[in-house]
């Protein structure tokens, strides 16, 4: 429920060319009340993993988080190639140099790049999305619709957040292009595309086209973001799982999250690192 399956499934390809063994299913299968919103606990997870690394397979534990994050690492090749183009085209070859440095250099590349979390893929899925959006506001051609809807159907299934950077980046590109017309009918073809590719991410396994929060306390979330989200699981045919890991990311976002900075510790963040928070919240 805290995030889609996609890098997940991605950091575990390596997996298929190992003879495993796995603790019984039992011990990681959910019921309807561990699937909850605000009692939702990954202490489960975090339990069958450690048993299924260092118990059952302690001889390819290494091997396949080696490989794991690996598989992850490689996701670094687009992003450089796209911000190298995207800055040659806006800067220039000395544009792009400098970019390619930062990027390299970037304390948060360094630090989450070479982890199996969702945090570096969706990243660069997103900035990828938003390249071939920018390229298509500007000419409509169709290769570049393909690339961005291929880009952003893989964001979404990277992770929740990667949502709102969608809607603010088509809203973007609608003003930005020439012809909104047929970038309304563009969009309008993207949308199909994406859910399909959702659903994928899923195997076709999840139920869709219900309402599934009647029994949910949605209380936490505000209106404008509750009723959107349960009018299009219902219509467009968003799995179940996926509808309830977009709230949880509002639930989560609102909670607060465990961070460090300089040998402090903080479940709301420091205004001083993320101006999203303010000194007050940061306090606390």
């Amino acid at each position: 429920i805290e995030h889609p399956p996609f890098l997940r499934l991605m950091a575990a390809i390596p997996s298929f060319f190992y003879e495993l063994k796995f603790p019984a299913k039992e011990e990681l299968v959910r019921n309807k009340s561990e699937i909850r919103i605000k009692s939702w606990s990954p202490v489960k997870d975090f339990t069958f993993a450690k048993r299924f690394f260092y118990l059952f397979n302690p001889d390819k534990a290494e091997s396949l988080f080696f490989l794991g994050r690996f598989a992850i690492l490689l996701l670094g090749i687009p992003l450089f190639f796209v911000i190298g183009k995207w800055a040659k085209h806006l800067y220039g070859e000395r544009g792009a140099l400098i970019s390619l440095i930062l990027l390299a250099l970037s304390p948060n590349v360094l630090a989450h790049a070479r982890l199996i979390t969702t945090d570096f893929g969706s990243s660069v899925f997103i900035v990828c999305g938003a390249y071939f959006l920018w390229k298509f506001a500007g000419n409509l051609r169709k290769k570049h619709f393909l690339l961005s809807a291929f880009f952003w159907g893989l964001a979404l299934v990277s992770k929740y957040s990667a949502i709102f950077f969608f809607i603010v980046f088509h809203i973007t590109a609608f003003f930005y292009t020439k012809s909104k017309k047929k970038f309304f009918y563009f969009f309008l073809l993207e949308i199909p595309v994406l859910v399909f590719m959702i659903n994928a991410c899923f195997f076709f396994t999840e139920p869709v086209g219900r309402n599934f929060f009647r029994d949910e306390n949605l209380s936490f979330i505000p209106g404008y973001a509750r009723i959107p989200v349960l009018f299009f699981s219902k219509f467009l045919l968003i799995p179940e799982i996926y509808t309830r890991g977009i709230f949880y990311s509002f639930y989560h976002s609102l909670r607060g999250h465990g961070t460090y900075l300089i040998g402090r510790y903080s479940n709301l963040g420091w205004w001083y690192y993320c101006l999203l928070y303010t000194s007050d919240a940061a306090d606390e």
